[in-house]
């Protein structure tokens, strides 16, 4: 694939004395740890929202079960309360 430089990009290659063919080498180097961290940073993102929905889903749960429980309590004692 070849990469097709701005002036600037070539102005600033030539400044520092790189060679067309080093810069496609380097350029290519810094696209591929550009894609690494893309990668790296939407893996965690990924990961981060598995483990909030599965704490989500288990504090549900929790919750539903003390609900049904204290319901039963309180409809096994209606006789006995006076309000």
């Amino acid at each position: 694939m070849t990469h097709i430089m701005s002036n600037t990009e070539q102005n600033k290659l030539q400044f520092y004395g790189f060679t067309a063919a080093r810069s496609a080498r380097a350029l290519k180097k810094e696209d591929s740890a550009m894609n690494e961290k893309i990668y790296n940073t939407m893996r965690t993102a990924g990961t981060a929202g598995i483990v909030v929905g599965i704490v989500t889903i288990a504090t549900g749960v929790a919750t539903g079960v003390l609900m049904i429980i204290h319901g039963a309590k309180l409809l096994r004692d209606k006789g006995k309360m006076m309000i």
